[in-house]
């Protein structure tokens, strides 16, 4: 199974846990530790290997390397994504004449290119609509400025609705496109946005 086909897996089993019962999630770091260890389960087969150097070699398990699984929660650290999968193909190692030139402050274990990506928003009891929908937007926005011109990128914004008070209010205000999401189109580049309430999942926004 490709990493993007593990990625809609673990969005589709995190749906599908949240609308059995919405109030099992009372924070939205809920939502994103069972999105993450739905996507891990299935990835921790997958290993990484990754070249450090920054530190002593005694630091690391094996020969300044470490192997990690791709899958990690606020990475990578300059961008900080809810959820995000490395890209394989792109990875930083690192190199000692670089560093003299460049002076990093650690490995680049942190840092790496990521080739998909998840920002979540939770709208809950006593929430503001208008402040969640500009959070979805915002985290659109914000995953379609990490895309590169060229490269393979997949950006998901979700709005979580908790309650079915808010559903008739945001599916007004996103009528027009709204098919939903399903296992027979998985897009694999784009940035695609979400309304997850407790009885559909539907696609509102989508930017190439």
């Amino acid at each position: 199974m490709s990493n993007f086909k593990i990625f809609h897996k673990g969005i589709n089993d995190t749906i599908t846990e949240f609308q059995r019962n919405p109030f099992n999630f009372l924070y939205e770091i809920d939502i994103q530790a069972f999105l993450f260890a739905s996507i891990y389960k299935e990835l921790r087969g997958e290993s990484l290997q990754l070249k450090g150097g920054y530190h002593p070699q005694t630091a690391y398990p094996d020969h300044n390397s470490i192997s990690t699984v791709p899958i990690k929660c606020e990475y990578p650290s300059s961008k900080k994504f809810d959820i995000a999968i490395i890209d394989d193909e792109r990875l930083k190692h690192f190199d000692r004449q670089k560093a003299i030139q460049e002076e990093p402050l650690n490995d680049f274990f942190w840092n790496q290119p990521v080739i998909a990506a998840i920002e979540i928003k939770y709208l809950q009891l006593g929430d503001s609509v208008s402040k969640k929908i500009k959070g979805l937007k915002d985290d659109a926005e914000k995953l379609s400025n990490h895309r590169e011109k060229n490269r393979p990128f997949l950006g998901i914004a979700l709005l979580f609705v908790q309650s079915k008070q808010f559903v008739q209010s945001i599916l007004d205000i996103f009528k027009e496109k709204c098919p939903v999401f399903s296992d027979e189109n998985l897009p694999e580049d784009g940035v695609f946005s979400y309304i997850v309430t407790p009885q559909q999942t539907r696609l509102c926004i989508h930017e190439q």
